[in-house]
C-alpha cells in the first residue's frame, strides 16, 4: 500500500522510506489520541479527589453540611423584622450570631440550624453581612412561635386612594415632572 502511494507521488522505490515513517507516526498519534480519550472518560466516571485541607469546601459530601441542612429545615419561618406574619411569638430563646460562611444563603442556613439546635422554630430580626475577607455572617433571634391560622391574603378588589385637592403652588406642574413655565 505504501509502495502504491509512492508511485502515485512519483517517488523512487528507495525514497519511500520517509513515507513509511510518516504513516507510522500518524498511526501512533491516532492510537495515543484514542487512549487519551478513553482514559479521560474513565476518569470522569470516578468521583473527584479533593485535597483533605479543602474538603470542607467540597459541598454535599460533608456530613456536617448535611446535618446543618436537616437542622435548618426545622425552622418554619424567618423574618427581618421582629414578627412573622401569620405567627404569634410564644417565647424568645436566644440571640444568635454565626459567621465564616461562603455565601449569604449558607450563613442563613447556618443561622437556622443554630436556632433549631436551641429548640426554636422561627428566626426573627435576621440580618446578614459580608466581611472584608469575603466571608458571610448572619444574626437573628431564635424564638418559638405558633401559627395564628390567619395567613396574609391580598385584597380581592383594588384599594382606591383619594388624592388631596391641588393647591395654587401645584398648578402648572405635571404630576410626575418638573415645573412648566
Amino acid at each position: 500500500m505504501i509502495e502504491q502511494l509512492g508511485r502515485l507521488l512519483h517517488l523512487d522505490a528507495d525514497r519511500t522510506w520517509w513515507l513509511k515513517i510518516g504513516v507510522y507516526v500518524l498511526a501512533a498519534a491516532i492510537v495515543l489520541w484514542a487512549i487519551q480519550k478513553v482514559a479521560a472518560h474513565l476518569r470522569s466516571l470516578r468521583p473527584a479527589r479533593i485535597n483533605p485541607k479543602l474538603a470542607k469546601y467540597a459541598g454535599d459530601d460533608d456530613p456536617a453540611i448535611r446535618l446543618r441542612r436537616q437542622m435548618a429545615l426545622r425552622i418554619k419561618a424567618t423574618s427581618s423584622t421582629d414578627q412573622v406574619p401569620g405567627y404569634k411569638t410564644i417565647q424568645a430563646i436566644e440571640a444568635l450570631y454565626v459567621d465564616g460562611f461562603r455565601t449569604p444563603a449558607e450563613a442563613l442556613e447556618g443561622l437556622k440550624a443554630a436556632a433549631a439546635e436551641k429548640g426554636a422554630n422561627t428566626v426573627v430580626n435576621v440580618h446578614h453581612e459580608r466581611s472584608s475577607m469575603g466571608r458571610c455572617a448572619a444574626s437573628g433571634d431564635a424564638v418559638v412561635a405558633e401559627s395564628t391560622g390567619q395567613a396574609y391574603s391580598p385584597p380581592s378588589q383594588p384599594i382606591e386612594i383619594e388624592l388631596p385637592p391641588a393647591t395654587k403652588k401645584d398648578r402648572g406642574r405635571k404630576p410626575d415632572g418638573p415645573m412648566i413655565r
